[in-house]
């Protein structure tokens, strides 16, 4: 998942992400554009964020930025890894513009990936997504098919926008809804919360060669949008072996003040499918699905999974199959009631039926930076108080780790651990990876200071995580 610069030669598409297994790219970039000149299709499509696996916010694409977005979480477990970030600078109506994915392993060298992309802001959303090259089937909803022109209209050519009257793009209309590049359009201007594409992948670049199996990827979309299309969108048609075109899904929700969790799962493999079912475990009380979600993937072997996902770390939630959830993260695997593995990140606990699957003695160390390497070191550290109940019970634990600090500056302030050591007055002094230095403070030379990623007494997040 990629939540960094997109400014320069950039594409808008903070929170794009790729799936690569089995040795091939089942969800590929479009790659660099035709011309790197003021060629329409480049900034109205290759570059677009509509042509990304993101969210495109009222029919425009992201702005530009200078800085990676911001990173909330990571876990690297045997089962389940995680990775969670967010950025709303990408458009200025949005406050929040935040995605969470896991891959949860279903056996050695297989599994899936859960997606929780959540969006405040704005009065359209709509989710991008595409596979592979290859042919998608469709199931969950009916498409009627689009007799002519692109998803701009039937009355709009490919590669033609209406309000462009030059062949070269024309910077002073932006770069629009990218619309005009889908083609073969299929759609259903209806209310749908369910919809699974099945793509028989192609191995484009020959990188199985020699290897049995048929490549696949499932991709279930469990958020209700209010038009769903399928369309063929086409990569750079000068570069040998790109594919002639890509099968698009895109899911549109609509509303003033809107707030989006687009829920999805994706499956890729080769054959034949591991996964059952897919579905979003209803909670026994009524729960904002932006606020909490819990996602049910039943395999062919009989295990079932529950994995959940919350904003309000504070709050329990319990599904009417009988699991309670406090925190981030949380995550059961069972097979004929018994539990085979459990997963906290950030999390107080998981119950079943009352009794506790998997608890957390602390589920992040909190408290506040004292001080920090102010000048050019081989050795960076970070001075904290560390508020007493948040504790952890060994300091080791924390290596490798990551530590959160909250800033208001551009950019992020996140440092992998690589050494904790107890100090004076209850203080630790915390050696990481990189430095805390941004750069000069008056952006040519040293000679006025340096500027910093945060500021002595900001507060910091280290999560923790607990499996079973």
């Amino acid at each position: 998942m990629y939540y960094g610069r997109t400014k320069g030669h950039g594409h808008m598409d903070k929170m794009n992400f790729e799936i690569i297994a089995n040795r091939i790219n089942y969800t590929p970039d479009l790659g660099y554009p035709e011309y790197a000149e003021q060629f329409p299709k480049r900034y109205e499509w290759t570059s677009h964020t509509i042509s990304h696996n993101t969210v495109m916010v009222d029919l425009s694409a992201q702005n530009g930025t200078d800085y990676a977005g911001y990173p909330i979480g990571y876990e690297d477990g045997p089962v389940v890894k995680y990775i969670e970030a967010d950025d709303p600078s990408v458009y200025d109506q949005t406050n929040m513009y935040r995605r969470a994915m896991c891959t949860v392993e279903t056996s050695p060298g297989k599994g899936y990936v859960a997606d929780f992309f959540r969006v405040q802001g704005g009065s359209a959303h709509e989710l991008s997504f595409h596979g592979g090259e290859g042919n998608v089937s469709v199931e969950g909803i009916e498409l009627i098919p689009q007799k002519k022109g692109t998803l701009q209209g039937e009355d709009t050519e490919f590669g033609r926008r209406k309000d462009r009257k030059t062949v070269m793009f024309d910077f002073s209309l932006g770069r629009g809804n990218g619309y005009h590049y889908l083609y073969d359009v299929a759609k259903a201007e209806k209310p749908c919360g369910y919809v699974k594409l099945t793509y028989c992948i192609k191995d484009t670049w020959a990188q199985r060669t020699g290897l049995e199996g048929k490549p696949y990827l499932d991709a279930y979309f469990l958020t209700e949008t209010d038009r769903t299309v399928i369309a063929k969108g086409q990569p750079p048609v000068n570069k040998i072996g790109n594919p002639p075109y890509l099968y698009y899904y895109l899911g549109r929700r609509q509303g003033e003040d809107l707030k989006s969790n687009f829920v999805s799962v994706y499956e890729p493999y080769i054959d034949n499918s591991e996964i059952r079912s897919v579905e979003k475990a209803p909670f026994k009380d009524a729960v904002d699905e932006f606020e909490a979600v819990c996602v049910k993937v039943t395999l062919t072997d009989g295990r079932v999974d529950y994995l959940f996902h919350s904003l309000n770390e504070e709050t329990s939630f319990t599904v009417r199959d009988g699991l309670e959830f406090k925190g981030r993260l949380g995550f059961v695997r069972f097979k004929d009631g018994r539990i085979l593995h459990a997963f906290l990140s950030c999390g107080e606990y998981i119950k079943a039926e009352g009794k506790t699957i998997l608890e957390a003695s602390v589920p992040a160390v909190t408290g506040y930076t004292v001080d920090f390497q102010k000048n050019p070191d081989s050795i960076n550290y970070i001075d904290v108080a560390i508020r007493e109940n948040t504790l952890p019970k060994s300091l080791p634990d924390l290596l490798g780790r990551y530590i959160y600090i909250e800033t208001k500056r551009p950019g992020n302030a996140v440092y992998q651990i690589q050494d904790i050591q107890s100090g004076k007055n209850g203080k630790f002094r915390i050696i990481i990876d990189e430095t805390p230095i941004r750069g000069y403070k008056n952006g040519v030379n040293g000679k006025d200071g340096f500027s910093y990623r945060f500021e002595e007494g900001a507060a910091f997040t280290i999560p923790l995580s607990f499996s079973l």
